[in-house]
């Protein structure tokens, strides 16, 4: 066995870090994107309290409200120097009213003096030089920001931009919004479980094991022999464990005489790795309970229960596939196992499951032992869960650019170990900031997307963008037919007033747009409805010339003619007779023949 994990721990962050390390070696920084967080507007005189877009009055006002990352307190200076616009995300932006006493609203973006602000020290100014001030100094939620003659030293009209966590700090209120996997829940080792497992992995030595070995293993289990694990694997089975125990250095001797590869070694090993999780599991371990202590003074585990709770779970899966491997079914072992997709390479092993039994289960076959749920498991492979750091740190990189992706502060595509291992990672690495950062973005523009009043003035502006460009089109001199029928399409999803524009100039589909024009009493009904009426006829004469086509090409060579078509007698110029071919009667009209 190899137990090196705090000495990786030191030397993942000496690489990451040092002068010749993975962020050293780039020429700039990989998280340079992430480490701006999204930036609040903040009164000096309230800590924890934010410039905030009121939504409850979509593109009107502005006030006060506790800090919180969500996407309406997301403001952004952008300018020259100390003057430019204050924006909020990339559509609306702080505006003044222009007066003592009004308040400030949030307005679509459009260059207006009334958006021009000017930072002067700690004061902001509008064009006419009032300030922006939180109304009467007030402190709470739903507070008016209003522009007022500028006072010296007024800590109502102080203000700076900041970060959400800052302001929570500063607020002394706690850090609320937390990403997932920051709220502590998890431990920090989460991280390194894979560089744990591979450096922990059973790496055997087949022999047989001795005498002494075998009454060791008899002695380190004897505490144990009553309990019938495999009785208590279903977790509503299982008794009150109290204070029973399985000491972490029990699982590592029985850990080193299994690399036997000895199936009685194997065997109780499993025995105790399960019964340690049943009682971790029963007391709550994994939420951090004192109750089951398996970690010792001289452990590589450390001192953290629940990592240590973890950690045994991975390796009691890795264990398992080797029992099944060398020594076949087992129910511990596939109870354990296949715990792990059979895809599932972070497991450390890939199989396959044999389905073909009608009724197969393994996992019910772990828990009851009845045949009828067995399944074979075939071709068990063994692979490496950890690239080293390198392979650590651009996972770490994926994952960040994945949080762009989500739906309700979540990416469906990424799973709770991905996020987890994002902030054990970063917790790990010194990384907290850009983690945070990176979900931040990802959670405002998702809460944007998903908000009524985003929505509807998303909807406005693409209006907007539409109407455009169908006057563009509109205004073109003349448009070939398929662009026509695009324009009419357009106009359609606009409204009935650009429909009629559109009968004015060009030829309507179907009968459903001539009703619609003509019950507006449109100029136009009556030279729509004969255009309606040619273009029916042109197209009922030239289906009818096709199918006259169609016909004269299946009957040719068979002597047969058709009602649509006619037999021509043909002469050279010379007026000698040539001969007779049949063909329809609208191409014989055009040669200028005569039908027989």
């Amino acid at each position: 066995m190899r137990h090196a994990t705090l000495i990786l721990a030191i030397g993942l962050v000496a690489t990451l870090t040092s002068a010749g390390g993975l962020l050293a070696q780039s020429a700039s920084d990989p998280f340079a994107a992430y480490r701006k967080a999204p930036s609040v507007l903040v009164p000096e005189h309230a800590p924890g309290m934010c410039l905030d877009y009121d939504l409850n009055q979509p593109w009107t006002n502005a006030h006060l409200w506790q800090c919180w990352p969500s996407w309406n307190q997301a403001f952004s200076f952008k300018g020259q120097g100390n003057k430019g616009q204050i924006w909020l995300g990339g559509q609306r932006c702080l505006t003044s009213q222009r007066g003592n006493g009004l308040r400030v609203a949030m307005l679509e973006c459009d260059g207006s003096p009334a958006q021009t602000w000017t930072l002067i020290g700690s004061q902001i100014r509008d064009v006419d030089s009032r300030c922006l001030d939180a109304s009467g100094a007030g402190k709470g939620n739903g507070n008016w920001v209003i522009t007022y003659d500028c006072v010296s030293g007024a800590p109502n009209q102080r203000w700076r931009f900041s970060t959400v966590r800052a302001e929570q700090k500063r607020a002394g209120t706690g850090v609320q919004g937390l990403p997932p996997g920051m709220d502590g829940k998890y431990p920090a080792g989460f991280a390194q479980l894979a560089e744990f497992l591979e450096q922990n992995r059973p790496r055997f030595t087949p022999r047989a094991i001795t005498g002494a070995e075998r009454k060791e293993i008899d002695q380190l289990v004897a505490p144990y022999k009553s309990i019938d694990v495999v009785k208590f694997l279903h977790y509503n089975s299982r008794p009150k464990w109290g204070d029973l125990k399985v000491p972490y250095p029990v699982i590592m001797r029985l850990m080193q005489l299994a690399e036997s590869g000895d199936k009685y070694a194997m065997d109780q090993l499993l025995r105790m790795m399960h019964l340690a999780l049943m009682i971790g599991e029963s007391n709550s371990v994994w939420y951090g309970s004192s109750k089951y202590d398996p970690v010792a003074p001289n452990s590589p585990m450390g001192t953290d229960q629940a990592l240590a709770w973890i950690r045994l779970y991975q390796l009691t899966r890795v264990w398992a596939a080797h029992r099944w491997a060398r020594h076949g079914p087992d129910r511990l072992a596939a109870f354990a196992f296949t715990k792990c997709y059979p895809t599932h390479g972070r497991c450390g092993y890939i199989y396959e499951i044999d389905r073909s039994k009608e009724g197969g289960n393994l996992s019910e076959w772990a828990l009851t032992g009845k045949g009828r749920f067995f399944q074979p498991i075939n071709n068990i492979r063994f692979v490496p869960v950890d690239g080293g750091p390198q392979a650590r740190l651009d996972r770490f990189k994926y994952l960040l650019a994945q949080l762009r992706w989500t739906h309700q502060g979540r990416n469906t595509h990424l799973t709770d170990e991905d996020y987890y291992w994002m902030a054990a990672f970063a917790r790990t690495y010194g990384l907290e900031d850009v983690y945070d950062n990176a979900w931040m973005v990802s959670s405002m523009n998702d809460q944007r997307t998903w908000h009524p009043s985003e929505q509807q003035f998303e909807i406005a502006k693409s209006n907007e963008r539409r109407k455009s460009n169908w006057e563009s089109d509109f205004s073109l001199p003349s448009l070939p037919r398929d662009r026509q029928v695009r324009l009419l399409y357009e106009a359609k999803y606009l409204g009935n007033d650009y429909v009629l524009r559109f009968a004015g100039k060009y030829e309507l589909e179907n009968q459903d747009e001539l009703e619609l024009i003509c019950n507006l009493n449109s100029p136009h009904c009556q030279r729509q409805a004969a255009m309606m009426r040619a273009t029916a006829a042109r197209n009922a004469k030239y289906a009818a010339e096709l199918e006259a086509r169609r016909q004269a090409v299946n009957n040719f060579g068979t002597g047969r003619v058709t009602n649509s078509t006619v037999t021509v007698r043909n002469y050279d110029q010379n007026g000698n007779y040539t001969g007779s071919t049949t063909t329809t009667r609208t191409d014989a009209e055009l040669q200028g023949a005569r039908p027989q």
